[in-house]
């Protein structure tokens, strides 16, 4: 028996299942919704049957193998009007391999790709508007010069449920104040159509350091609950390159991180961020002037006072916050 044979071999009527040394479980799906794709299911199960039958002798399992591997197209996914966009060239998808300047790339967000490509196979669906912004972004994140990023950003990503952008950056969230200047410093302006930065190596990214400078953006969820101030707070949509993502902190429940760089793209309404009040502290009533129901919520509410940065205990008379030195 050839060393490459499998160690087991599962055929049903609509699945094969092939499990290799040293490999996760290799499964194919017969495609009931594409008669190409699922009378080559039929010819790779006869050609799998009549393998296990002579045992296993001169055959060429790596190739067998290969064919459970969804086939993947950058260029053909992208399309012709959009290559002028993408970083020609830099990033190849072979032998449903990832490869980046000739790295081969081994990440979360190539394993989603793949498994969406494998999704759209066996339904029969065409999912190419959900793989080109992931390859868009994919391709931004190998810019990042941080190893941390590029390993977890997507994750992060999936979790806090933060939209992909066409041309491949993600939105995220933030609250400002009334003036359009940022919530601590006031020196930031974040207009709509600002693009506000700072030099990367001013952003601190060891993310166990979980409240320090850089510029901010947070989930929607962390954001809905972070008002101090409704009637002077707002909440904006930025843009972010993948390439300017520094850190993830470990803390806030992998909901908050700092980046480099970002476009502010719009504002969400007042009215439209009190229909999603995730603290459930705010009343629903009719009047122009909201007040805040403080009985209503099911979190306690005591006299001390916190940093709206980090939230750790501060005192009345403390210019900042003794934990994370924020101005107060």
């Amino acid at each position: 028996m050839s060393i490459n044979a499998p160690i087991s071999c599962n055929i049903g009527e609509n699945n094969i299942t092939l499990v290799f040394i040293g490999h996760a479980p290799f499964t194919l799906r017969k495609n009931q919704h594409d008669e190409n794709k699922s009378k080559r299911f039929e010819e790779i199960k006869s050609k799998i049957i009549n393998a296990m039958e002579r045992g296993n002798s001169d055959v060429n399992w790596e190739e067998i193998r290969s064919m459970f591997i969804p086939k993947l197209n950058v260029s053909e996914v992208i399309g012709d009007e959009e290559r002028n966009n993408f970083k020609s060239g830099r990033l190849v998808c072979k032998d449903n391999r990832f490869y980046y300047r000739g790295y081969e790339l081994k990440n979360y967000l190539v394993k989603r790709i793949l498994e969406i490509k494998r999704e759209s196979d066996e339904s029969g669906q065409e999912m190419k508007h959900m793989i080109k912004p992931m390859l868009h972004f994919l391709d931004n994140l190998m810019e990042n010069p941080s190893s941390n990023s590029v390993s977890q950003l997507y994750r992060f990503v999936e979790h806090t449920k933060m939209p992909i952008t066409e041309d491949g950056c993600l939105l995220a969230y933030k609250i400002i104040r009334q003036n359009y200047t940022d919530k601590y410093t006031g020196k930031f302006d974040n207009s709509i159509g600002a693009v506000v930065e700072m030099e990367r190596n001013q952003v601190v990214d060891d993310p166990h350091k979980t409240c320090s400078s850089g510029l901010h953006f947070c989930s929607y969820n962390y954001a809905t609950g972070f008002f101090n101030d409704r009637n002077s707070d707002r909440m904006v949509v930025i843009k972010i390159n993948p390439a300017d993502v520094v850190s993830i902190p470990v803390d806030y429940n992998n909901e908050k991180g700092r980046c480099s760089k970002y476009e502010v793209l719009y504002e969400i309404p007042m009215e439209e961020v009190l229909k999603d009040d995730v603290l459930g502290i705010y009343e629903d009533d009719e009047s122009d002037d909201y007040d805040i129901n403080f009985e209503d919520s099911e979190f306690d509410i005591d006299d001390e006072s916190y940093c709206p940065d980090c939230g750790e205990v501060v005192n009345e008379d403390d210019d900042e916050c003794p934990d994370c030195g924020e101005t107060l």
